[in-house]
């Protein structure tokens, strides 16, 4: 757990960062989570600290509370592995980076996300079999989520219509408010 160090300058607060995260760990988890006490001047920090941890690509596990950046890093769309996947507490970014290039994903939870607006901005995910071994999935107090992706093409035709398909979805969550 990081929780900021107040009074410390970016470099320190990095620094300290890396001590606590864990290297080439295979088949496990890693918990970020940050404090609200945090001021806004760490939006930067926040961006940095995430986008630099470059897991292990084995990682099953990731959960990520209180982040107070802007934005999730790029790399997530690369945990092929990944088993569950927790974001709570999220508030700044307005979506996430796609996911459905992640066949191994069973849990995806989505919660206290006050700016989401997309959960896939990019639009690329939608033909065939979107998340094949998704079974559970709950998004509980979005207020500002519009859909799963941004209309990136003509919706009007058969060909543009895209659809969500979750062959094992056993639990499925939805919940505006807290």
């Amino acid at each position: 757990m990081w929780d900021g160090e107040d009074g410390k300058d970016d470099g320190e607060k990095w620094d300290r960062l890396k001590e606590l995260l864990p290297r080439d760990a295979v088949g496990s988890k890693i918990v970020v989570t940050t404090r609200s006490h945090l001021s806004d001047s760490d939006i930067n920090l926040y961006d940095k600290m995430l986008q630099s941890l470059q897991p292990n690509l084995n990682l099953q596990e990731l959960e990520v509370v209180g982040y107070r950046g802007m934005r999730f890093p790029s790399w997530l769309s690369n945990l092929s592995n990944l088993v569950r996947i927790h974001l709570e507490n999220c508030t700044r970014p307005e979506h996430i980076p796609p996911l459905d290039g992640i066949p191994s994903l069973e849990d995806l939870l989505l919660t206290d996300m006050e700016s989401l607006e997309y959960i896939d901005s990019e639009g690329v995910g939608g033909r065939g079999v979107f998340f094949p071994s998704l079974r559970e999935l709950r998004i509980f107090y979005c207020p500002r989520l519009k859909g799963w992706w941004k209309k990136s093409r003509d919706e009007s035709t058969i060909e543009g219509l895209r659809m969500l398909c979750f062959p094992r979805l056993s639990s499925l969550k939805i919940r505006r408010e807290n």
